[in-house]
């Protein structure tokens, strides 16, 4: 059953300034400062993936803030960092006395996936999908890590306040959930040097499948907001299958050890699963090279993946099987750089 999942989203800080170009005079409004871009310097993390292009949705609303007076600004426009200074194709400008929206992404391959992505009032759609398998060599780029944030600004007068009043301060978000695995391998009656063989691992009936539509949050008493308002829609039944090759090994007595890097864990559509959902992830296992698979369970049920949070599963297996389990949920690593770096 399809099922509507709202997020209200808050991030890190980008200050948002310029480019030059051309035009924006056919909307025949007076005009306030330009419209610009650019990338405010934070702590780099460890360990990084610099995005240096984003695209953007934007339009514009007069009184009264009604959707026929929509005027679109941007339409999957192409923003680029280049010589220090984040830059687009043509100029436009803020109009005194309308209400500014906007909606970025990264990447811009989200929105041809599946179909084309359709903006109206303020408001981004599209379908994105999970691919089915993968290898836990090449799972980098196999899924998407999808980046979102939006602005509203009700624009009141030219030529108030400094040339800062001119610029949009983004928040981007992660909008999927990362998901990781960390067994251990505890067995009192083998050696320290036997050890435990990860082969592959499949998450079953989950969503797989999706629509995302993003719209700015309403902007209340403030004249500005970065909130966003993120409803995931539509979705799919599917699974994920994952083959580690080569095979993972963890010796006995060793500890918790994450089957997957940070960096390279899977990421997933959010999602919430009912009390009787037979979701579950499943991974398949030997002992000390023998040639007999076997495999252990974690159930879902009674679970939520939300956006943008972290979940490490953690477990121990013995020679009978699953001996216990946990889950830790964090938030997923805050976004940072002096391009848009994402941990």
């Amino acid at each position: 059953m399809n099922h509507k999942l709202t997020y209200l989203l808050l991030g890190i800080s980008f200050l948002v300034s310029s480019c030059n170009s051309d035009t924006s005079d056919e909307i025949g409004l007076s005009k306030g400062g330009e419209l610009s871009f650019n990338v405010l310097n934070h702590t780099r993390a460890l360990e990084t993936a610099q995005i240096d292009q984003f695209v953007v949705y934007g339009d514009m609303k007069g009184k009264p803030l009604e959707t026929s007076n929509s005027v679109v600004l941007f339409n999957k426009t192409q923003v680029k960092y280049d010589n220090g200074a984040w830059n687009y194709e043509g100029t436009q400008y803020w109009s005194p006395e309308h209400e500014h929206s906007f909606v970025a992404v990264y990447p811009e391959s989200v929105l041809g996936t599946l179909n084309t992505p359709q903006y109206s009032n303020s408001k981004l759609s599209f379908i994105y999908s999970v691919p089915p398998s993968g290898s836990n060599s090449s799972s980098e780029g196999e899924v998407t890590d999808i980046l979102l944030a939006t602005h509203r600004r009700y624009f009141d007068n030219i030529g108030v306040g400094s040339a800062l009043d001119d610029k949009i301060t983004f928040r981007f978000e992660h909008v999927m959930g990362m998901i990781n695995l960390a067994p251990a391998f505890s067995d009192n009656l083998l050696n320290d040097d036997c050890y435990i063989e990860f082969h592959s691992l499949e998450i079953s009936e989950i969503d797989s499948k999706a629509r995302f539509d993003v719209t700015p949050a309403p902007r209340l008493s403030n004249n500005q907001t970065n909130d966003m308002v993120l409803d995931i829609t539509a979705q799919e039944k599917g699974k994920r299958s994952i083959l580690f090759t080569p095979s993972v090994k963890i010796n006995n007595h060793t500890g918790n050890i994450n089957l997957f890097p940070t960096e390279k864990a899977i990421i997933m559509l959010p999602q919430t699963f009912a009390a009787d959902s037979k979701a579950a992830i499943t991974i398949t296992f030997s002992i000390n090279g023998e040639a007999t698979k076997r495999e252990v369970s974690i159930p879902l049920a009674n679970q939520n993946w939300e956006s943008g949070k972290s979940y490490l599963y953690k477990f121990t297996i013995d020679r009978t099987g699953l001996v216990s389990d946990k889950c830790e949920i964090n938030s997923w690593n805050e976004i940072t750089g002096d391009k848009i770096t994402v941990d």
